[in-house]
């Protein structure tokens, strides 16, 4: 396919692999699953957590889902209203 015809979904996963192709050490995610619906931002969680598990990045995950945090991270911090 051609990147116009590919769904958000999809768009998403090749952003992904096009960003562990690097082999970056910090990776900063700020709200990737964002616009994705609930079944193809889950199986984006777990692509997520089997890449990390495989290529031992450090990820930082912005996120305003309390849930996914949880779900992704082994800490969490969580921010005020106020300026960070």
């Amino acid at each position: 396919h051609y990147p116009h015809q590919l769904s958000g979904g999809m768009r998403k996963r090749v952003a992904l692999a096009q960003t562990f192709i690097n082999e970056p050490k910090i990776l900063l995610m700020d709200e990737p699953f964002s616009a994705l619906d609930v079944q193809t931002r889950a199986l984006m969680q777990d692509e997520l957590l089997g890449l990390w598990s495989e290529k031992k990045a450090s990820v930082v995950f912005v996120t305003h889902d309390i849930e996914e945090a949880i779900a992704l991270a082994d800490r969490v911090v969580v921010l005020s209203k106020g300026p960070g």
